[in-house]
Parts: structure tokens; C-alpha cells; sequence
């Protein structure tokens, strides 16, 4: 108890309340964290506050103030989203979309300024990771009560549709989170987080208990259910390359490649089934066995498919950024959509395909970036992402193995090439929890600037 007397009263009060904006972004798709609907969220007012708290420090205290060696590319990703408000059929909807970016690279900028030293730094990612490993306890109970009970789809923190019983054999973790990719990854980040500590941490019993942290984490990680568990395995190699010596890290390098390569195949094949699923035909009549390829039971087929006509019809600056599901119907060829594909997982999709009002995020932050923003976007996009890494990565060669840059930035890098594969099939710029990964590397970065 004394400990956390201390932990508590050693921190500032914008440290505080960035400990509470954290340990609230598991809840925000929780009904009595929404104010004006789903527009405004308890973290968002926590954020409001400490953006007044800082401003007011920055202007009337005069303490230093850094915008981040990241801040010239994250201008320039900017700026090129910017430019396809010209073709936008919505300026407001535009509008929004930027805002809720820029509002993204202030928490970035805020979490860099507000971790000065490497105490508070610390004590913000065992934060982190006390949230993490609760949320994970609340979706492993729910999930053997699930089991044990029976009631796999009454569990209000389990996922398991029509859908999910075609391509898995248990229910979902989602734990407080809407659906169970988003609580995934949360967990992606919350597993970088657990490893950074381990890596930092110098007690014995701390490392113990780091390492339990971690076990529960990557075990509720795979019952997510999410198939961009790939991403997490891909982080857990690069770091066991980066960090790992000795025989046992050896042994877990190579399984951690054997299971990577393994889980690929599968994700590769569940897609294609899921997209163009192969049925095996028995003709007793005739003593034969064929097979037919028929099109999705779902509507996988549908982002990609749109995201690429958007992108031929507006190659250069797109349809314009946060207008995707305002441009999705009409490039859709929907006579053809209705005619071909078998939607017995979702029948309810083929009233909204007749009426014109089926849409859809797009699933994917490189054709989405191309469809809404065009090749300038999608340049802007790539110039942010390889700035940020060799930013860590040059940090990375020039420190010592105990500097406090070094494992920070080795396990940051690790977990950003982890989001960037799985932002194959999904939008990771809107993830708060992954513009928090991003501030620790850099704030690491500025730390050993001094």
C-alpha cells in the first residue's frame, strides 16, 4: 500500500491523468463511457483536460516543449490526406476524418512531452500493462464460464456469430471491446509493452511476475480468434532476433518461425476459403468425386474489390479521405454481387444489396489509403512509416545494450512491423492504442537525447 502511495504521489498531474486516459481506452465501446452517442467518449473529455493542463504548463510554467523528430513526417502524411479533400463528394465527412487524425498526433505529441524521464515513462507502461492483464482476466472468466455453462452466444464479452462457427471452433475473446480484432490489437500492443518492462526491469521477482503478465497475455491473444495473430508472431521473432541469446532463445526462435510460417499458410487458406470456398462434391451414381469453387458466404470479397475500382477511377489523389463508405455503393457492380455470391452467413445483406445501402470500411489501410487518398496519400502514408523506423532504428545501432533506448526501440520497431503486416486486412492509423506504442519508442528516442 505504501507503494502506491508512492507510485502516486511521485506523479505529476497531467502524468495522472494520462494514466487514467490509458487505463480507460479498453472501455470506450462500453455504453456509459459514450457522451452524444458514440461522438464523444469518457477518454475523449480526460483528453480535453489534459490538453488544457499542458497548454496552460507549456504557457504559464514555460516548460520545454518538443514536437518530435516524427512531427516533419507525420506533417507530410498530413498534408497529402489533405489533398484528396479535392475530389471529396463530402467536405465534412473529410473534415472529420482529419480531425480525428490530428487529434491522434497531439495524444502522440502530448505522451512524448509529458514522458520527460525515464521514471515516468515506466511507471505509465506498468499502467498499461496492470490495465491490460485485468481486461484479459475479464475475457479468460468469461470464456471458461462460456465453456463450462454452455452459453457461448449469450456471453455478452464473447463473440461467436455464423460466421465465426465457419472458421472457428470456439467463441471469440472480446473481453470490453466491440468486436475481437480490436481486442486483439490492444493486446499486440499491451504483449510490446510486457516485453519493454521485462527487457528494463532489473528485479528477479518483477521479471517473474512480467513474465506470467506476458503468458496471459499472448494465451488471450490467440483465443481473440483473430487471424492477425500473425503480426503478433512476426513481433515475438523479430524481438527474439533482436534480444534473445543462449540456447533457449534459440529454441524459441525457431518455433516462433515454425509456428509464423504455419499460421500464415493458414491465414492464406481461410481467406481463400472464406472468399471462394471449395466444395467437394460425391456423385454415388457415377463413383466420382469433384470439385467446385463457388464465391464468398460473406462479403470479403466486397473492400478489396471496391478499393480497387476506387483507385482506377481516382489513381492520383483518391475519392477523398473519410469517404469510403460514402462512395461504396456506387462502385460496386451490385446485379453481379447479388447474382454470384451465397450469403448464408449473412442473409440479412441481401435486402441492403437490393436497396443500394450495403457498405463498408476498407478493411485494409494500404487500399484504403489508395482508394480515398491516392498514390500522393498512400506516398505520404509510406514516407511517415519508413521515417518513424529508421528514426528508432539509427537509435537502435548507435545505443548500448543498457541504454534505455535499446530495448524500448528494438520492441517498438518489432511490434510497428507486426501492425503493418496485419494492416493488410485492417486500419490501424485509427487505433489509439497503436499511436501509444509509436509515443513510447519516440519518447524513449527524446530521453536519451536528454
Amino acid at each position: 500500500m505504501k507503494a502506491v502511495k508512492t507510485f502516486w504521489k511521485s506523479a505529476s498531474i497531467e502524468e495522472k491523468l494520462l494514466w487514467l486516459y490509458t487505463a480507460t481506452l479498453p472501455f470506450i465501446n462500453l455504453p456509459f463511457c459514450h457522451f452524444m452517442a458514440k461522438k464523444i467518449l469518457f477518454a475523449d473529455l480526460v483528453f480535453i483536460v489534459l490538453l488544457l493542463v499542458m497548454g496552460f504548463k507549456i504557457f504559464y510554467k514555460h516548460i520545454r516543449f518538443s514536437l518530435t523528430p516524427a512531427i516533419s513526417s507525420l506533417l507530410v502524411m498530413l498534408s497529402s490526406f489533405v489533398i484528396s479533400c479535392l475530389n471529396s463528394n463530402s467536405i465534412i465527412t473529410s473534415a472529420v476524418e482529419l480531425s480525428s487524425l490530428i487529434y491522434l498526433m497531439v495524444l502522440f505529441v502530448l505522451i512524448v512531452n509529458i514522458m520527460r524521464d525515464k521514471e515516468k515513462l515506466i511507471r505509465l507502461l506498468y499502467v498499461w500493462i496492470i490495465t491490460s492483464v485485468s481486461i484479459s482476466f475479464i475475457g479468460l472468466t468469461a470464456f471458461f464460464i462460456a465453456i463450462l455453462g454452455n452459453n457461448i452466444t449469450s456471453n455478452q464479452f464473447l463473440s461467436y456469430s455464423i460466421m465465426d462457427s465457419m472458421a472457428h471452433h470456439f467463441p471469440r475473446i472480446k473481453a470490453t471491446f466491440a468486436i475481437s480484432n480490436m481486442f486483439f490489437s490492444y493486446l499486440h500492443t499491451s504483449f510490446i509493452v510486457a516485453v519493454i518492462l521485462f527487457l528494463l526491469e532489473s528485479s528477479l521477482r518483477k521479471k517473474r511476475v512480467l513474465s506470467v503478465c506476458t503468458v496471459i497475455i499472448l494465451i488471450t491473444s490467440f483465443l481473440t480468434g483473430s487471424r492477425r495473430l500473425a503480426g503478433l508472431l512476426l513481433s515475438l521473432f523479430l524481438i527474439l532476433v533482436l534480444f534473445g541469446n543462449g540456447k533457449m532463445a534459440s529454441l524459441l526462435k525457431y518455433i516462433t518461425c515454425s509456428v509464423l510460417s504455419v499460421f500464415l499458410v493458414a491465414y492464406i487458406v481461410t481467406s481463400i476459403w472464406l472468399i471462394f470456398p471449395v466444395k467437394i462434391i460425391k456423385d454415388e451414381a457415377k463413383k466420382t468425386i469433384g470439385l467446385t469453387v463457388n464465391y464468398s458466404y460473406g462479403t470479403h470479397f466486397l473492400s478489396p474489390a471496391v478499393s480497387a475500382n476506387m483507385f482506377k477511377r481516382h489513381p492520383i489523389i483518391g475519392v477523398g479521405i473519410g469517404t469510403y463508405n460514402r462512395n461504396f455503393k456506387d462502385y460496386v457492380n451490385w446485379e453481379w454481387l447479388s447474382a454470384n455470391f451465397d450469403f448464408t452467413a449473412y442473409p440479412g445483406y441481401i435486402k441492403l444489396i437490393k436497396e443500394k445501402n450495403l457498405s463498408f470500411d476498407p478493411h485494409s489501410l494500404y487500399l484504403g489509403t489508395l482508394a480515398e487518398t491516392g498514390l500522393i496519400g498512400f506516398f505520404g502514408l509510406c514516407f511517415f512509416i519508413i521515417h518513424y523506423i529508421l528514426l528508432l532504428t539509427r537509435r537502435l545501432r548507435l545505443s548500448g545494450m543498457h541504454n534505455l533506448i535499446h530495448p524500448i526501440s528494438g520492441c517498438v520497431i518489432a511490434g510497428f512491423i507486426g501492425f503493418l503486416l496485419n494492416a493488410l486486412t485492417m486500419d490501424i492509423l485509427s487505433m489509439r492504442h497503436l499511436w501509444f506504442m509509436l509515443a513510447v519508442g519516440m519518447s524513449a528516442h527524446n530521453i536519451e537525447n536528454g
